[in-house]
């Protein structure tokens, strides 16, 4: 990686503003992870990632009229449907915004503790939309410019969270004094088993976003070639117990092995690795965590199961109250961040009515349609297909089959504005591009 740098600072002519670029670019990617650690709170948390994000953008300005042919060069074959899709998708997205600001519904809101106001929280998750626009168009110039090193540098920040998250859980699991590092959260989420209490959240806010981090970031280790660092990778799922996590990873590594052994008419290996994966799941049905972790998705139902059972029946409810809100303000929704404020209205159910939570319809498909309507969901659609499309181009169907993976955990997902899901799309639209910086 030294080498590569060296290079490419001789290419630049060691241009400074070339340089710092460069820079700002390996510290977005490399701090992608450090989502609820190493961040500045201003009412919000600020991650070292966005800071880095908002530096790139004030250098592209500064490059536009220093340096026009480095953006011009690299940018240049950007495919121009996806900005017209994305940009369509933004307009409706703050319509919704501005026309919540000013519509009162015909019945009282739910109140809960806010950043800073409805309209301004609302406005924030517009914000959060331009980052994750800004992720994606950056993420695909850093491929453009050196799809090789910046991998190695994304890989690195995935390794390295993974390290803290084995940390966190073996620590609290040994019932050892822990430190988390700063500007974390002071008691992060955990998890209860039979064989332990522990930390599930590695450097995130829940288990579940770690747990889709690592999924995505094991099969671009695996696009990559890191073949060991994906095991790691994909190991470091233990630490967040993330049920979801669990499915899609055998979702992927099902569909991999199976497209790798039909390709190459290897028949009797697709039968071995099928008994094989039916002889593991038996065996670990014995263990009562895993049983629980099931019961999740309705399979062992019991009483000691029962807060599993709970967490599923909880989850279709939110389905259900998301749906309803959608199919009543189909237009333009209820708008973006506002599904809490509309819950306990729609909710039929009284088990589920958590007045001191704030709740999220944890379904990406169901939290745009309720919050921004159909029109914007048909338009996220649009712009998936336009990534499955592109990638099942691909001959090899490794990011065609992590795109699937990554839209399937989306149904059980809080949300679509997770930075580093941006940088797998932009991987898809990178993968053979042609770079003679790749190498």
């Amino acid at each position: 990686m030294k080498h590569q740098i060296k290079l490419i600072l001789q290419r630049q002519n060691k241009k400074p503003e070339i340089v710092l670029y460069y820079l700002f670019l390996a510290l977005f990617l490399f701090f992608l992870p450090f989502n609820h650690t190493l961040v500045i709170r201003i009412g919000f948390p600020l991650k070292i990632s966005e800071i880095a994000i908002i530096g790139l953008v004030s250098l592209s300005v500064v490059l536009y009229f220093r340096n026009r042919n480095f953006i011009y060069r690299n940018c240049i074959q950007f495919p121009s449907k996806y900005l017209y899709v994305l940009a369509a998708f933004f307009l409706l997205y703050f319509f919704s915004t501005v026309f919540n600001f000013f519509y009162a519904y015909p019945y009282t809101l739910d109140y809960y503790e806010k950043r800073f106001s409805i309209p301004i929280d609302s406005m924030l998750k517009c914000g959060y939309l331009l980052m994750s626009y800004s992720c994606f168009f950056l993420s695909y110039l850093a491929f453009k410019l050196n799809k090789t090193l910046f991998l190695k540098i994304y890989i690195a920040g995935a390794v390295a969270a993974s390290i803290y998250a084995w940390y966190l859980f073996s620590f609290s699991l040994l019932n050892l004094h822990y430190s988390t590092l700063p500007g974390g959260v002071e008691h992060p989420q955990a998890a209860l088993f039979k064989f332990g209490h522990f930390i599930r959240a590695g450097s995130f806010k829940e288990g579940n976003l770690m747990g889709m981090f690592l999924v995505v970031s094991g099969i671009i280790s695996i696009y990559a070639k890191k073949y060991k660092l994906s095991g790691f990778l994909f190991l470091t799922l233990i630490t967040t117990a993330s049920s979801a996590a669990f499915f899609t990873t055998v979702l992927f590594f099902g569909g991999y092995f199976f497209h790798l052994f039909y390709h190459r008419r290897q028949y009797k290996k697709i039968l071995f690795f099928s008994l094989t994966s039916l002889f593991i799941f038996a065996s670990l049905c014995i263990s009562p965590d895993f049983r629980y972790m099931m019961a999740k998705f309705g399979l062992f139902p019991s009483k000691a199961n029962a807060d599993a059972t709970f967490s599923k029946g909880e989850r279709l409810n939110l389905a259900s109250v998301a749906l309803n809100i959608g199919v009543d303000n189909f237009i333009v929704g209820v708008g973006p961040n506002n599904f809490a404020w509309h819950y306990t209205h729609y909710n039929k159910q009284e088990v589920y009515n958590h007045r001191e939570t704030r709740m999220a319809a944890n379904n990406v498909y169901l939290e745009i349609f309720s919050e921004t309507g159909l029109i914007s969901l048909m338009i996220f659609l649009l712009f998936l297909f336009f990534l499955l499309k592109k990638s099942f181009k691909h001959e090899n169907k490794l990011l065609f089959g992590g795109l699937i993976t990554i839209l399937t955990y989306f149904f059980a997902y809080p949300t679509f504005t997770t930075l580093f899901i941006w940088v797998y799309f932009a991987l898809i639209l990178a993968h053979n591009e042609n770079n003679t910086n790749n190498n």
